[in-house]
């Protein structure tokens, strides 16, 4: 799958680009926590938003290697 298409199959199913840090986790296939991790230590981007937390589905794409 090219990073591309996994953008375009994350618009179909979650209906935004942005997830939130339950969608990523699941999107990653790690924990809550070891995403948490990630963010802490500078290795996934990620914005806030009010007091949430969004990733960008291209950054999503890059820690997968789809990019």
């Amino acid at each position: 799958m090219t990073a591309k298409e996994y953008i375009e199959q994350v618009r179909e199913e979650y209906g935004t680009l942005m997830l939130d840090k339950k969608q990523t986790a699941r999107e990653l296939g790690i924990s809550v926590n070891g995403l948490d991790n990630l963010r802490t230590d500078g290795e996934i981007k990620f914005i806030t938003i009010g007091n949430r937390i969004k990733f960008n589905a291209s950054d999503i794409a890059k820690m997968m290697r789809l990019a």
